[in-house]
C-alpha cells in the first residue's frame, strides 16, 4: 500500500494553519501535529519567551531544528509562518509532503490579530505586520501546490467573489520548486518541472474556508504522485 503523503499547511500568522488542520486531519483520518507546539515541546517554554530571552535569528534556528527533526507520514502538519523563511525546513518537508497555503488578506489578518508583540511571532525591530505579509506572500506562493483563498470576514472566496459562485483551488501538477535560487536573498523561484495547471472546481454554494482548505487538500492526496 502506497504511503500517504503529508499535507503541510503554509501561510502568514493569523491565517487559521492550526484550526483548519486540525479539522482536516480529523476529516481525512490523518494525524495532527503542529510546528510551534513541537517547538514549545522542544525547547519547554513559549515561542514568545524563545524570542524575547534568546532573539529572532536563535528563534529561526529552533525552528529550523525542529523541522529537521521531523519524520512524519501520513500527517496533517501546521507550520508556523516563519518556517518557510529557511531553505532547509521547506526542502525536508517537500520530501514528504504537499504544501497548501493558506491565504489571506492582509486586511483579514489585521483584524484578526491585535497583539503581535505578544504572539511569538518572529519578527524584525521596526517590523508591522505589512512589512511581514510583503516578505512572506511571495515565498508562501512560490512553494504552494494548492491555494486556498480566504475572503475578508474569513469565508473561502470564489474567483469572482460574488456568492454564489463556485470556489476554485488550484494546483501545479508535478512542480517542485527550488526558492532560495543562487543562494540569493531575493527567493526567486527555480522550477525544475513545469505542468500546466489543473482547477478543481467545487459547487455553489462556496464552502467555509475549513471546508475549502479539506477539499484543496483530499484533492492534493489523491493526485499526488
Amino acid at each position: 500500500m502506497e504511503e500517504k503523503k503529508n499535507i503541510v499547511l503554509i501561510g502568514m500568522p493569523g491565517s487559521g494553519k492550526s484550526t483548519i488542520g486540525v479539522i482536516l486531519a480529523k476529516a481525512l483520518g490523518m494525524g495532527f501535529v503542529d510546528i510551534d507546539l513541537l517547538i514549545c515541546q522542544r525547547e519547554g517554554c513559549t515561542l514568545q519567551e524563545i524570542l524575547d530571552e534568546r532573539g529572532l535569528d536563535a528563534f529561526l534556528q529552533v525552528e529550523e531544528d525542529t523541522v529537521l527533526e521531523m519524520d512524519q507520514r501520513g500527517t496533517v502538519i501546521a507550520t508556523g509562518g516563519s518556517v518557510p523563511m529557511r531553505r532547509a525546513s521547506m526542502e525536508h518537508l517537500a520530501r514528504s509532503g504537499v504544501f497548501v497555503y493558506i491565504d489571506v488578506p492582509l486586511e483579514e489578518l489585521e483584524r484578526r490579530i491585535h497583539d503581535m508583540a505578544t504572539r511569538g511571532i518572529a519578527f524584525g525591530p521596526g517590523q508591522t505586520l505589512a512589512d511581514i505579509y510583503a516578505v512572506r506572500t511571495p515565498i508562501y506562493r512560490r512553494w504552494a501546490d494548492a491555494t486556498v483563498t480566504v475572503a475578508p470576514g474569513g469565508g473561502a472566496a470564489s474567483e469572482s467573489m460574488s456568492a454564489p459562485a463556485p470556489v476554485t483551488v488550484h494546483w501545479l501538477d508535478g512542480v517542485r520548486r527550488a526558492p532560495y535560487s543562487s543562494g540569493k536573498r531575493n527567493c526567486r523561484s527555480a522550477v525544475q518541472k513545469c505542468e500546466p495547471v489543473r482547477a478543481a472546481t467545487f459547487p455553489a454554494p462556496p464552502p467555509s474556508i475549513i471546508t475549502a482548505a479539506r477539499q484543496s487538500a483530499s484533492a492534493m492526496v489523491e493526485q499526488a504522485p
